[in-house]
């Protein structure tokens, strides 16, 4: 392959792989003069050795040079200068040495003093011997080629190794393989080669034979390396909308400056040039494509010529696709009924037909692909939901098989569709609306309360309002027209319950709507009232105590008309209890008066009663409720005479009572006794229950108005649900209707 077999010297063998060239050592014309009877040798240590070590030369003369008139001299060939030399003896020696690579002949002489070579009367001339200092140096031809392709890697020696005790000898440092050993001559080369691209360092020494790496007894060493080039391409951005840039790079495995090739990219799509670098081992270029479109890139590492590909190719890169593309989503509708459909619409930038990609709609909430178009420009669906909900659709861009990564080459904005529903809330005051969280539904103490709709999305730009409406009068309370919510505080003077409901429906028209697409569920309202009484008097510090401890009272029950075991309310303790927003509830109690018997009884205490109210300045249309302990005894005739002569006074007749019937309990029979003898009573004397009597609880956690009445017609508009037997603040609990003619 170039070069010549080595041979072996004597025990000196080569490797049947090794090459050598010899280099012969020099030689020059030598003037001797012999004189007869005189002769000289000349030896040395070694032929060959590392630079900077040290030969001895020893020279042999047949006489002793003592009694002569001549030296034994010794005398470098290359250089002309005098090395040393004994003007006695047999025998003679010097040492040498050289820090470089480099070849001296060295030659002895019995003759005269001199320093020139040779001495001017020359008895006797040695022979010549040589030594090298030994240098190598590498070469690979050729250094940077293609995968598969073979490379001649060889050391070079300065001199013929074959005399010497040394080898010359390969090896592949990136594997530690020995690829030759040559016992002689003055190169030694081996064919490599690799199958994929990487990069190899070889070494060359002079040194004993090894096949370990390093060998022994190294005297000289060199290096090289031979290129199997391989080269990748990457884009920064695979996957862009039109206009946008991507930065292409391809990166090969070596700097391509010493070779003689380029790293170049190209637009395979056009089989434009778009990259060529001389230098470095990466090779980069911003592409920008205003339109959409699909292209795919390719890198080589080889020839500068502008067409695909090019020439002298050593190595070809992975495809790159880029990818120019965009899609939007549109929806028919934001909003729907529950289980109706709305459309859907993908449109692409270009048409996917002559890709590899699909028009994909997903379901973002879910996680779930809807459809996939594998042509056109648009891709439609329609999609519904059995319940109200909300659910975000997205439209891609997306591999529709053998596709490089990303899979997604394009994403569409987000589009929500909320299928609707609507919930009522309602609290207490009036309000602009209900504090989120807070619900009502069942009795509300208080004239007022605020109703509050929410729907599940706001329904500004929809075709739709949110409304309220009152199921039990049949009519409209509010529409709003934009917004997620809508609230309306309202109030009711008549006791009872009202049932309200929130709609999303067409604007306009009158209860019940049409196009109706959610309607909460019913929410029943009972308005009533929430208070205290008291034996003590109304004052400020009672007042704060109650609220603080209990709760605001809406009104507060206080006796008129000389009250037996505790003072009467003043007209100074009412005008406090109205100027801290509290009616009154007048009682008149029976124990000052004498036995509640008889139609005259009644009406005396009766009229008694209204002038006491009147004394107060408690208008006309005021309840006064007479207060019947459980263990009274009262009969229909004195119910009859309370509401005789109570009536024509301008109040309002009303009892407190015990409504079982019991052992004992008198109220219940005498009172359903007088409703049956007159029924008016049934209908316009009111009542004050005093069961059923439970806990002490705060106006926060008070009870749904439920007193016991009796079982005949009557009025029961207010309820004491707890006697305090002495709690502090000390002071019974009461509900009453917000219809209560209360002061």
């Amino acid at each position: 392959m170039g070069a010549r077999p080595c041979p072996s010297i004597g025990t000196k063998h080569s490797s049947p792989t090794a090459a050598c060239e010899v280099t012969s050592a020099p030689t020059a014309g030598l003037r001797l003069y012999n004189i007869a009877g005189y002769s000289i040798s000349l030896y040395e240590s070694t032929n060959a050795l590392a630079p900077g070590g040290a030969i001895t030369l020893s020279a042999y003369a047949n006489v002793d040079v003592g009694p002569t008139p001549y030296y034994i001299e010794f005398y470098d060939r290359n250089t002309g200068g005098l090395l040393n030399y004994c003007g006695t003896g047999t025998s003679c020696s010097t040492s040498v040495s050289e820090s470089s690579p480099t070849t001296h002949n060295f030659i002895a002489y019995i003759g005269s003093y001199s320093g020139t070579n040779p001495p001017s009367t020359v008895a006797a001339t040695s022979n010549v011997v040589a030594c090298t200092w030994l240098g190598v140096s590498m070469g690979a031809s050729p250094q940077y080629t293609s995968p598969g392709s073979s490379s001649l890697v060889t050391v070079y020696a300065n001199t013929d190794v074959g005399p010497t005790p040394y080898w010359l000898e390969l090896f592949d440092a990136s594997t530690g393989a020995n690829l030759a050993i040559c016992a002689s001559g003055s190169s030694c080369s081996a064919w490599v080669s690799q199958g994929g691209p990487t990069v190899h360092s070889y070494y060359g020494y002079a040194s004993s034979r090894g096949t370990a790496l390093p060998p022994p007894n190294v005297q000289a060493s060199a290096s090289t390396f031979v290129v199997w080039f391989g080269i990748s391409l990457t884009a920064s951005l695979p996957a862009i909308q039109p206009g946008q840039t991507t930065s292409l790079q391809a990166n090969a495995n070596a700097n391509v400056g010493p070779s003689p090739y380029y790293i170049s990219i190209f637009d395979a799509t056009t089989g434009a040039r778009v990259a060529l670098c001389a230098a470095g081992s990466t090779c980069g270029v911003n592409i920008n494509q205003a339109s959409s479109t699909v292209r795919d890139y390719i890198a080589y590492v080889g020839g500068s010529t502008t067409t695909r590909p090019p020439s002298s190719v050593q190595a070809t890169s992975n495809y790159v696709e880029v990818t120019w593309l965009s899609v939007s989503l549109s929806v028919d509708a934001t909003v729907a009924a529950p289980g109706v459909y709305v459309g859907l619409t993908a449109t692409a930038s270009q048409d996917v037909r002559y890709t590899v990609y699909d028009i994909d709609i997903f379901d973002v909430t879910s996680g779930s692909m809807l459809f996939r178009c594998g042509v056109g420009i648009t891709c439609s669906t329609t999609v519904t939901q059995p319940s109200p909900t909300t659910h975000w659709y997205q439209a891609r861009i997306d591999c529709g098989g053998g596709c490089q990564p990303p899979a997604i080459r394009a994403t569409s904005n987000q589009v929500s569709v909320t299928w609707l529903s609507v919930a009522l809330r309602a609290c207490a005051g009036n309000l602009v609306s209900c504090p989120a969280g807070s619900s009502t539904n069942g009795q509300v103490d208080g004239n007022w309360i605020t109703l509050t709709a929410t729907a599940n999305a706001d329904i500004t730009y929809t075709p739709y309002d949110i409304w309220i409406s009152d199921q039990t009068t049949q009519s409209d309370v509010v529409a709003c027209a934009s917004g997620s919510s809508c609230s309306k505080p309202v109030t009711e003077s008549a006791p009872g319950t009202h049932t309200f409901v929130a709609y999303i429906a067409t604007p306009g028209g009158t209860y019940p709507h049409t196009g109706i697409v959610a309607t909460s569920g019913t929410l029943a309202i009972f308005w009533v009232l929430w208070g205290v009484d008291s034996w003590t008097p109304v004052t400020q510090p009672s007042i704060d105590s109650v609220t603080a401890n209990l709760g605001k009272p809406d009104f507060w029950g206080r006796y008129i008309g000389q009250t037996a075991n505790a003072p009467d309310m003043t007209a100074g303790e009412a005008t406090l209890a109205h100027n801290n927003g509290i009616k009154i509830l007048p009682i008149f109690s029976e124990f000052a008066q004498g036995s509640t018997s008889g139609h005259s009884q009644g009406v005396y205490f009766a009229q008694y009663a209204a002038t006491a109210a009147s004394s107060l300045g408690i208008p006309a249309g005021t309840m006064i409720a007479i207060d019947i302990e459980p263990s009274s005894f009262v009969d229909a005739a004195f119910i009859q005479g309370w509401y005789d002569g109570m009536v024509p006074k301008g109040y309002v007749p009303a009892v407190y009572e015990f409504p079982y019937t019991q052992s004992n309990r008198y109220f219940a029979t005498a009172y359903c006794t007088a409703v049956a003898n007159e029924p008016a009573i049934g209908s316009n004397m009111l009542l004050w229950s005093y069961e059923p009597s439970l806990s002490h609880v705060s106006r926060a956690s008070a009870y749904t108005f439920a007193p016991a009445a009796p079982g005949c017609a009557n009025q029961t508009v207010a309820w004491q649900y707890n006697l305090s037997a002495g709690s502090n603040p000390n002071v019974d609990l009461d509900e009453a209707l917000v219809s209560a003619p209360l002061w």
